[in-house]
């Protein structure tokens, strides 16, 4: 009788274990209390490196399950990308099938940040989303920009925080300030969670992140967590530290877990009010400051955005009749000076802080008729500005609207010919997260035809090309042809060139390096003539192998 019972109580206790292991999980931690009768709320995390930085959906679902929600997160990410990359990116597009989503998480890129390119991801992610996820709830999660935009008079936070308020407006979703919370603990409270890139987050960093999705996702009162969490926190922070060891700890403050937690559930809880709030009366201002959008006006006449016409850096010379080689320029700012975009010289440029606003202007010294405008960019190009005209260089009316997403060398074609004395590029979006950045400015009349000249270059040929049997080096001799600028050949390691390189050199006798000493190569090569700054080509040689002579 004693052994039935004892065996009686032996499975009670088994049971009794097994329940209390599905209620209090993740090991080493005291236990987390998850509701059994809340149904499972499942996350969904798009992003960049800002969201898989030590394992953001990993922490926010600790964080939720230690204050005993029914939560299960994952992540697709692409580093380095944004929201319009995103939406069509294999890994996101099958975890998005895959539905099943009750709430999915959206971060857009941070280093090349564009509110209009933000709200065209949104929407392009939004609609595969609602195909198979209709009813998911959508959060947009605003990270901070880079260390050296934060803060100060030029900080890009409220830049940040207006452009995702605005995209969680219009499409009726969340938003989980971020960016807020973690300036608050910089700057407020003197915590540099930023790790030596200035740009990634350390783990307290992404903690934050963690607390302040967690509150937008449950709109709760603030509790404390006790001692009794704190290791539990610890464990949650440390062993899903990833891509970065910066800043890892045995232990972190469970005064600065709070702090942490505190100031989340501020920022989540006032924008969270502005978010619902039906009646449009309420604005929220971001802690760095308020937001003044430069667009505002400068297209009065909705003027279709154009991307202008990559243009040969030969039409910006006086000769090709640039008219504003030689004249005055003067602009907003000048980390190097405005005449430089006037000197005809591509080597020199104007460069600005890193702000928006930016604007430079030619004086043409008379009202002069002009039908087209050109900018040389640097690599710090504008992605956003206006080409204005003005006859008194203070009211200015805008005549063109343009977008870039790269750096390039364009010309804009004005809708008619305007005369004018005073032309402006008056930009609004940076392309990167450097100022503006210009070499020269072109503007031009009617009639310019900015067709580049062909010319005829002769053919050459290979008259000799050896490689050492286990040498990393060829010998390569060519016929010379009069007049050559250069020569380019194609080197690759079969007969059709594919994967080749191609390699330019000055003179018909030169020395390619860096190939694999046991490697059979094959080239074949052709001549180029530089006339007004353009390289002119002859037609290629045929393909000749190269010699392999024994050591």
């Amino acid at each position: 009788m004693k052994s039935k019972i004892k065996i009686f109580f032996m499975i009670l206790m088994g049971v009794v274990i097994l329940f209390f292991g599905a209620i209090f999980s993740e090991s080493g931690a005291k236990g987390i209390l998850v509701n059994a009768e809340e149904t499972q709320k499942d996350v969904l995390f798009i992003g960049n490196s800002m969201t898989y930085y030590n394992t953001l959906c990993n922490v926010v679902q600790g964080i939720a399950r230690r204050k005993g929600h029914n939560i299960k997160c994952s992540a697709a990410t692409n580093g380095g990308k944004d929201l319009i990359y995103n939406a069509k990116a294999d890994n996101v597009v099958t975890a998005i099938k895959k539905g099943g989503y009750e709430v999915v998480v959206l971060q857009d890129i941070v280093g090349s940040f564009d509110s209009d390119r933000l709200m065209e991801g949104a929407g392009d992610i939004i609609s595969v989303i609602k195909k198979y996820n209709p009813n998911a709830q959508i959060i947009f999660y605003e990270p901070w920009p880079i260390q050296s935009t934060l803060t100060g008079k030029y900080s890009m936070l409220p830049y940040f925080t207006d452009g995702y308020v605005q995209a969680a407006k219009k499409f009726q979703a969340q938003l989980a300030p971020v960016g807020e919370s973690f300036y608050d603990i910089y700057v407020n409270h003197g915590l540099n969670y930023y790790c030596k890139d200035g740009k990634h987050p350390q783990p307290l960093g992404t903690f934050t992140a963690a607390a302040t999705i967690y509150y937008t996702l449950y709109n709760e009162t603030f509790e404390s967590f006790t001692e009794t969490d704190q290791t539990y926190l610890n464990q949650l922070i440390n062993n899903n530290v990833a891509f970065t060891t910066e800043g890892k700890k045995n232990t972190y403050s469970l005064n600065i877990l709070n702090l942490i937690m505190e100031r989340s559930h501020y920022y989540a809880d006032i924008v969270r009010e502005v978010m619902t709030d039906k009646t449009g009366s309420l604005k929220y201002t971001s802690v760095a400051g308020e937001y003044v959008d430069p667009d505002v006006g400068m297209n009065p006449d909705n003027l279709v955005a154009v991307t202008g016409t990559e243009t040969d850096k030969m039409f910006f010379q006086k000769s090709k009749g640039n008219l504003a080689v030689g004249c005055k320029a003067y602009a907003s700012n000048e980390f190097q000076p405005a005449k430089n975009v006037v000197d005809g010289n591509e080597k020199t440029r104007w460069e600005t802080e890193y702000f928006n606003p930016q604007w430079i202007y030619v004086d043409l010294g008379v009202e002069t008729e002009i039908r087209t405008v050109g900018f040389m960019w640097e690599g710090a190009y504008a992605s956003k500005y206006y080409i204005q005209v003005s006859d008194d260089a203070k009211q200015w009316k805008t005549v063109a609207y343009v977008t870039a997403r790269s750096k390039k060398t364009v010309r804009v074609t004005l809708d008619k010919a305007y005369k004018t004395r005073f032309v402006r590029m008056y930009g609004t979006r940076r392309g990167t997260n450097y100022g503006y950045s210009l070499y020269e400015i072109g503007i031009w009349k009617d009639g310019t035809s900015f067709v580049v000249p062909k010319i005829k270059v002769q053919k050459t040929k290979i008259k000799s090309a050896i490689k050492k049997k286990k040498s990393t080096k060829a010998k390569i001799k060519l016929k010379k042809i009069k007049g050559a600028s250069g020569y380019q050949i194609k080197i690759g390691i079969t007969k059709k060139l594919r994967k080749s390189r191609k390699i330019s050199f000055k003179k018909n006798t030169f020395t390619v390096k860096k190939l694999r000493g046991k490697k059979q190569y094959y080239l074949k090569v052709r001549v180029y003539k530089v006339s007004d700054g353009v390289r002119h080509y002859s037609k290629w040689s045929g393909i000749k192998r190269i010699k392999i002579k024994k050591q």
